[in-house]
């Protein structure tokens, strides 16, 4: 699983992370580390999206947020 990690964290520096987007389909871990997370940081947390995105390491802030507040589009997409 450390391995996972280790390798989901250096995709995270490549230039789709860069251009703001991953256009990967979101898998199941990604799903569980952004729930975790948004568990962590509750809305009234500073810098809440920016700390979000930093517990999804191959996710930018704005795939987090989209994810977020368009979760059932996605939901077929990473049970499948």
């Amino acid at each position: 699983y450390r391995a996972y990690v280790t390798y989901l964290y250096s995709y995270s520096r490549t230039a789709d992370r860069e251009a703001g987007t991953n256009p990967a389909p979101w898998t199941t871990d990604e799903q569980k580390l952004l729930e975790q997370a948004l568990k962590t940081f509750p809305a009234s947390t500073q810098e809440r999206w920016e700390r979000i995105c930093e517990a999804v390491p191959t996710r930018s802030k704005k795939d987090c947020m989209k994810r977020y507040k368009v979760p059932d589009q996605f939901k077929l997409e990473y049970n499948t």
